[in-house]
This record gives structure tokens, C-alpha cells and sequence, in this order.
């Protein structure tokens, strides 16, 4: 535990929550793509469950590999003392990109715009401005 809490620069017992969350983002990541990408040919939901789960580990372990290749970089370019904040900050962009993204679907529907409506070459970039607008002052 001691070369953990070293690893991730931890100093006090309450940051360990952050590699926890982080364990259970990837996790979830993960999840939601291998759900995404099955197929519908399985016979036996057992083998459903295998191959959703073998998938998430795969996906889980291959967004980690990312998320420790990005970290070097942005610790210099964003002056972060610890590893532990990098996860925090990942967690927050995260959570704001993704509720930002599932509020951009009824708020364009209040105005009256979907994707049946109007061509898509305005109606994806309409729909980042409400995103990245959403980011910024959410």
C-alpha cells in the first residue's frame, strides 16, 4: 500500500479516493463500449455475459494505458503538483463533458431542432456549441 501512496503521490488517507474512482471510471468506460459493440448473435446469455465482461477488462485496461500516456504530458503542461490531482481533474472533465452532452439532446429539442429537421453539416456543429457552452458555464 506504502508504494501505491507513493506512485500516486498520496499523502493523506482521503486521496485514495481518487484512484478508486478512477478504477471505477475505467471500469464503467469500458462497460458502456463493450455494450456497445456486442453482438447480437449470441446464443446463450452466459456467453453474452463472458464476452461483455472479458471486453470491459480489455477496454478498461487499453483506456488506462491512454490515460497513463496523456498523464506525463499534461502533469508539465498543466503545472500539477500530485497524480492523484490528475485523476480529480480527469473525473470533473468527465462528469461536465457528459452531462453537458446528455443536455444538449432536450435542449435542442425544446428550441425544435433534431436531426430529422435540419441537415446534419448544422446540426452537429449547433449541437458542440451547446455542448462546449454547457462545459464552459456549467
Amino acid at each position: 500500500m506504502q508504494t501505491f501512496k507513493k506512485n500516486w503521490d498520496i499523502t493523506s488517507n482521503w486521496q485514495l479516493i481518487f484512484p478508486f474512482l478512477g478504477i471505477i471510471g475505467l471500469l464503467g468506460c469500458g462497460y458502456f463500449v463493450a455494450t456497445r459493440i456486442m453482438p447480437s448473435s449470441f446464443e446463450d446469455v452466459t456467453y453474452e455475459y463472458i464476452f461483455i465482461y472479458g471486453i470491459t477488462l480489455v477496454l478498461a485496461y487499453v483506456f488506462y494505458r491512454f490515460c497513463m500516456w496523456v498523464f506525463p504530458k499534461l502533469i508539465n503542461k498543466w503545472n500539477i503538483k500530485n497524480r492523484w490531482e490528475m485523476i480529480a481533474i480527469f473525473i470533473v472533465f468527465a462528469i461536465t463533458g457528459s452531462a453537458s452532452a446528455r443536455l444538449s439532446a432536450p435542449l435542442l429539442d425544446i428550441i425544435g431542432i433534431d436531426r430529422d429537421s435540419m441537415s446534419g453539416w448544422f446540426f452537429w456543429p449547433l449541437r458542440l456549441i451547446i455542448i462546449f457552452l454547457f462545459i464552459k458555464y456549467y
